[in-house]
């Protein structure tokens, strides 16, 4: 008698279930089992929270040691010097004035960047610590743009001085036609004057000075052509020292380019204050962008 037929087929086991039970025996007898996948990236929104707390609401005590000793020597006056108005100029940026553009966690510190509604961005980096679980420990600003976009000036001419905040274009850079100058400017040289036309919207609410001497006129790679002049001629409208609060001023900033054949314009530069407290703006006529301010406090 034919025995009864199974009515189906076995299945072989899969290779991922061999897998499995191979992992399992190997656990059995004391071996590690197989590593499994990479771990997702850390979350940054905790880094992120801080940053945005320090922004919008010039939260001094976020500051880290670091950061604070650059406004005092000692950490903890650094941070009351701070609480009493000596804030960061990096911190003058409100609600709604910046995008964050990066947002993640390497080897546990927090690496972020902003960009600023009036132009320019921001690097940051925060280290673990701080009553947010984050604190504000490097700022740089990068600071270069194409004549004709906007940057954000937030500087001090002296640490002590009050806040300079503003948006500066510099709109153009044109050579002045010979025919235009005067003798005077004739006899001194011939056909080797520049203006730019500048446009400055205060940010603050006081009144303010930049004024023309904070401009330059320097060669595509930087080095400095000329300082700003009182024109002899009358080719423009001279750009106003003074601006009110949330006001706008514009007009042109006059140079006088030496050797014009061997070098020509290729930036014009605003330099305001000097040191952690001050800036350099830059603005170039080609899309070389790769002038860096130093870290800003």
């Amino acid at each position: 008698m034919i025995g009864r037929m199974p009515s189906r087929l076995p299945v072989p086991r899969s290779a991922a279930t061999a897998a499995l039970l191979l992992v399992l025996g190997l656990s059995a007898c004391g071996e590690k089992p197989l590593p499994g996948p990479p771990t997702s990236k850390v979350d940054p929104s905790t880094a992120e929270h801080a940053l945005r707390d320090y922004l919008d609401n010039d939260r001094c005590d976020l500051l880290s040691d670091t950061m604070a000793s650059a406004i005092s020597p000692n950490p903890s006056d650094g941070r009351l010097a701070c609480e009493n108005g000596a804030l960061p100029v990096d911190a003058y940026v409100r609600p709604g004035q910046y995008t964050i553009t990066r947002r993640e966690i390497i080897d546990g510190n927090g690496i972020f960047s902003i960009a600023l509604k009036d132009g320019g961005t921001r690097d940051y980096v925060l280290t673990p610590g701080g009553p947010d679980k984050f604190q504000i420990d490097q700022v740089t600003s990068h600071t270069t743009a194409l004549i004709g976009e906007p940057l954000r000036l937030q500087a001090r001419l002296t640490a002590t001085s009050p806040l300079v905040d503003a948006r500066v274009v510099v709109d153009s850079i044109a050579r002045i036609p010979r025919s235009t100058l005067s003798d005077d400017e004739y006899t001194s040289s011939l056909d080797k004057y520049y203006k730019a036309h500048i446009t400055i919207t205060s940010r603050s609410k006081t009144a303010e000075t930049i004024g023309s001497t904070a401009f330059t006129v320097a060669e595509a790679h930087g080095v400095k052509l000329a300082d700003s002049q009182i024109p002899f001629s009358d080719i423009g409208p001279l750009l106003p020292p003074n601006v009110d609060p949330k006001g706008t001023i514009s007009g042109y900033v006059f140079f006088d380019v030496p050797n014009v054949k061997a070098a020509k314009p290729g930036q014009i530069v605003l330099t305001y204050g000097s040191g952690d407290t001050g800036a350099k703006l830059v603005w170039t006529t080609r899309a070389a962008k790769g002038v860096v301010q130093a870290p800003t406090t």
